[in-house]
């Protein structure tokens, strides 16, 4: 079972009233096909996870999204940098409120950096 946040203040209150002291901090890419359409959507998101014995707590930060297609990186270029600013500005917020913070994110049924949660 995960405990969901709408705002990085909410988990970081929960966590400091827990006392967790490691968060998780992964910037994911989901790819979003359909049958019905020939076009594939790949969303960024920045995923902040913390263990609570037994489930976790997340709040996920929509980054952006951009279309598949051949010959056109520039736009997933950007995403992937702005995914790289936000996770440094989100670890650096983390680490002055005193967690430590380790790669990777808490996840049901999914999996990320190799782990199936």
């Amino acid at each position: 079972m995960k405990l969901v946040f709408g705002s990085i203040s909410e988990l970081i209150d929960e966590l400091k009233e827990r006392k967790v002291e490691v968060v998780r901090v992964a910037a994911v890419a989901k790819d979003n096909a359909s049958s019905s359409s020939p076009v594939v959507r790949r969303n960024f998101f920045l995923f902040v996870t913390a263990e609570l014995g037994g489930s976790f707590a997340e709040v996920r930060i929509p980054l952006g999204s951009c279309e598949l297609l051949l010959g056109r990186d520039g736009e997933m270029r950007k995403l992937l940098e702005r995914a790289r600013e936000k996770a440094e500005a989100v670890k650096k917020r983390l680490k002055e409120e005193g967690f430590t913070i380790r790669p990777g994110a808490w996840m049901e049924g999914e999996v990320v950096n190799g782990t199936e949660r």
